[in-house]
């Protein structure tokens, strides 16, 4: 059986509209109502933050957040002066590279990887442009892997471009995830 490597491949196609309610609400089964989420932390690891870097090859700019899928070669090696890339000033929280940052480890064969980016809002709030992320750039990216292993999802907290860093979270982690 073949590997799916995107979740937009498996994902039939839908119109994106946005939500004009101040909040989605669905009813459970039991009664219950739950607030709808899409791509919370709840999907992704938070125990272990990871490097990620390699080629955009596919990029959707649009709401509720910007995707795009990234081409990363076997190998993949944190680089020595990660470290002395400055942090952005006028991130919300204190944005850090951790010293025990893991690159991400693939198989012998490239993949590639969706990364779960900001909205539009927030990429304009930090100065991210389209331009900087078009397939065919290369990038990288400090965050979180998705919980299921099988799904190549990354999510993305610090954008690395030519040694720039955009504060792409600007709320604190919940305290747990993949519960």
């Amino acid at each position: 059986m073949e590997r799916q490597t995107s979740y937009s491949a498996r994902m039939p196609r839908r119109i994106e509209r946005p939500i004009t309610v101040p909040l989605a609400a669905a009813v459970r089964s039991n009664g219950e109502i739950g607030v709808l989420a899409h791509h919370g932390f709840g999907s992704f690891d938070i125990k272990v933050m990871y490097y990620i870097a390699g080629r955009v090859v596919r990029l959707e700019w649009v709401d509720p957040h910007i995707m795009l899928d990234l081409e990363v070669e076997p190998g993949l090696m944190v680089p020595p002066d990660i470290w002395s890339i400055q942090m952005p000033r006028d991130a919300e929280i204190a944005m850090s590279i951790p010293d025990d940052l893991v690159p991400l480890t693939i198989g012998p064969r490239p993949e590639t990887w969706e990364l779960t980016m900001p909205s539009l809002d927030r990429a304009r709030k930090i100065g991210l442009d389209r331009e900087a992320v078009e397939p065919g750039r290369m990038i990288a990216g400090v965050g979180y892997r998705g919980c299921d292993a099988q799904d190549n999802e990354f999510r993305c907290d610090l954008l690395l471009i030519d040694r720039k860093a955009y504060a792409l979270r600007p709320f604190a982690l919940p305290p747990e995830t993949c519960v």
